[in-house]
């Protein structure tokens, strides 16, 4: 671990911590039997996956530097996988969050998470497969999520 590293660890653990305290408080909302809506549901799973995402970074950049070690590959996986995650419950929550909220229908939950599932498959192909360490999965990752995201910003805008 550098330097370097133990900052980049610092800046990521400050909204990790942020990220897990605000999932917490919806889990905990959820045990109080209040009023079960969707919206609240897709939140506490969004609000879970990035503190999981932002985490797996905190992990990440305290691991020795060195080559590629199967923990290492390991939390890279967890990484994109969480940030493909992310961004298709982003995708979700902005379409509840208009009032009235837009609930979406079976097709569009389908080929939003399915999307998301076919991109997991396949930077968990990209990340079992032997080959150069990280920079290929990492281009495979941002590939990925780059639909997600702009489908995110198109959401919004709507």
């Amino acid at each position: 671990m550098t330097a370097s590293g133990l900052l980049a660890a610092t800046l990521y653990l400050v909204p990790a911590l942020l990220w897990a305290i605000i999932a917490r408080q919806l889990w905990a909302y959820l045990r109080t039997g209040r009023p079960r809506s969707v919206t609240f549901n897709v939140f506490r799973l969004q609000t879970s996956a990035i503190a999981l995402h932002l985490a797996s970074h905190v992990a990440l950049a305290l691991l020795p530097a060195g080559g590629p070690s199967t923990l290492a590959l390991g939390l890279g996986l967890a990484r994109d996988l969480s940030l493909v995650g992310c961004l298709a419950l982003g995708r979700h929550a902005i379409r509840l969050m208009p009032l009235p909220e837009r609930p979406p229908g079976r097709a569009w939950l389908a080929a939003n998470y399915g999307f998301a599932a076919s991109a997991g498959l396949a930077l968990t192909l990209a990340h079992a497969l032997p080959g150069p360490a990280v920079s290929p999965t990492e281009t495979l990752a941002r590939f990925c999520a780059l639909p997600l995201g702009l489908l995110c910003l198109w959401e919004g805008w709507r």
